[in-house]
């Protein structure tokens, strides 16, 4: 009988939280913790960088004296792709900014300082906030430093400063502090206490729908079925379909949906609802195989057949057409078609052991340069047609301080700071050939299961015809 691993490998890939619940490997936590040391060094680095390239007297930018014209002037410069530029003004009129610490230009500078991962001129005027600014201030300068945390996966941290300043929160903002706080209970494995600040989202908030979804998949998890289906119907019934950044959270939500009731033995309904998945949207491979191993619990095996056939005529690499190699000998013996069964097995035998090779030829001969980044679309990094998912937020920001350090290499006059510049750079290289190996290695764990599978197919194909 057909091994269940496939199915069961697609689950634990695809059923993911919305706002980043992620169980981590031994591997993830070693590669975190790198992250996290060179994190303070770029921190270290891009705070002695912006010391020694301040703005020089004369400079046009030194001449603003107030507030309302300094933001314009940093939002200009920000638009204008020079962020840069933008952090040495904050730095340069840090008085003017103090004394201007009640206008709301302030959370777009910390903003700024933060997302480009500026921590010492952040912290700095974020210790003169708490120490002159009133409560309300202070909570939502608290709210931008738990996104950061959060972005982070620094759990603790980000439950700490969110604590005690939801009161003094916009509407929107309280909301979005509400999923940060579920998420990260979650994250420390208290998913009821979780619940309980997904539950106090308005259903009127813009981030209703990622608390109601992390709710369903905490149910998932614990194997509370009924719960979250109807959670996860009811979003989709108050989804506004017509809305273009609406589209994929709705594809999103029929993908854990189908697998759900797959994983459930509803194969009708999961059926349709992967069926509901469009063509067009990133989940479409996903749902396709979802489609395919219904069809086939269904019986029906032509319809399993024809999806199967189509899945392998999409991206090579990916998983879910690397999985129909082996569920297509499945359906064939099904249909009572043991030869093409056994002839598919070798197919996929031979493919499997292929692919196993390729990559690790390209494991063997990587090479991390400073052209890595141009490969890097989409938060995909793709290596001889091997496509490497750094969508996590860790890795988003591990390869933001890359970029940032790029960038630096441009502005900074000293011999001294450019062989630092170049050591933490090749430093980060080192970091993202182990993440890319760590993928590489995780896939080759997939392809030789497969394989095996494959093996014992084919094996018993051949005792069954030689007792007949």
């Amino acid at each position: 009988m057909f091994s269940k691993l496939t199915l069961v490998l697609s689950i634990l890939l695809w059923i993911t939280p919305a706002m980043g619940v992620h169980s981590a490997t031994h591997e993830e936590n070693k590669i975190k913790k790198e992250i996290n040391n060179l994190d303070r060094l770029y921190i270290r680095l891009s705070s002695e960088i912006y010391k020694t390239t301040k703005l020089k007297p004369g400079n046009t930018y030194t001449k603003i004296k107030n507030i309302k014209s300094l933001h314009e002037s940093i939002s200009f410069l920000v638009e204008k792709g020079n962020h840069i530029k933008a952090i040495q003004l904050i730095q340069y009129h840090n008085k003017l900014i103090q004394k201007n610490i009640d206008d709301p230009a302030i959370f777009h500078f910390l903003e700024l300082l933060l997302d480009h991962n500026e921590w010492n001129t952040a912290n700095s005027l974020y210790q003169y906030i708490k120490t002159e600014g009133d409560k309300s201030l202070i909570s939502n300068v608290k709210f931008i430093f738990s996104r950061y945390y959060f972005n982070r996966s620094n759990w603790k941290k980000t439950l700490n400063t969110l604590d005690g300043i939801y009161d003094d929160l916009s509407a929107d903002n309280g909301h979005y502090a509400l999923v940060m706080n579920g998420v990260a209970l979650q994250n420390i494995r208290k998913h009821r206490e979780a619940l309980k600040y997904y539950n106090k989202v308005s259903s009127e908030s813009v981030y209703y729908h990622y608390a109601k979804l992390n709710t369903a998949i905490a149910y998932i998890r614990q194997g509370w079925w009924s719960d979250a289906h109807i959670i996860i119907s009811a979003l989709l019934k108050a989804q506004p379909s017509s809305e273009k950044e609406n589209k994929e959270f709705i594809n999103r939500l029929y993908l854990v949906l189908g697998y759900s009731f797959l994983q459930q033995e509803y194969f009708r309904e999961a059926r349709e609802s992967f069926r509901n998945i469009q063509k067009n949207s990133r989940y479409a491979i996903r749902g396709m195989l979802g489609i395919a191993l219904a069809a086939a619990s269904q019986g029906d095996n032509t319809g399993a057949l024809n999806i199967l056939n189509l899945l392998q005529q999409k991206d090579a690499y990916a998983l879910p057409v690397e999985e129909s190699y082996l569920l297509l000998p499945y359906v064939y013996e099904k249909l009572g078609q043991h030869k093409t069964a056994a002839a598919s097995y070798s197919i996929a035998l031979d493919y499997y052991q292929k692919r196993i090779h390729e990559i690790n030829s390209v494991s063997t001969n990587i090479r991390i340069t400073s052209d890595a980044l141009s490969t890097i679309k989409n938060n995909t990094f793709t290596i001889n047609r091997n496509k490497i998912d750094l969508s996590q937020k860790h890795l988003v920001l591990f390869i933001n301080n890359l970029k940032e350090l790029e960038r630096f290499k441009s502005i900074t006059a000293t011999t001294e700071l450019q062989n630092k510049i170049t050591s933490l750079i090749t430093k980060h290289h080192s970091l993202l050939k182990s993440i890319v190996l760590a993928e590489l290695k995780k896939r080759t764990g997939y392809l030789k299961s497969y394989r095996n599978q494959a093996q014992y197919g084919l094996a018993r194909l051949y005792d069954n015809s030689k007792q007949k």
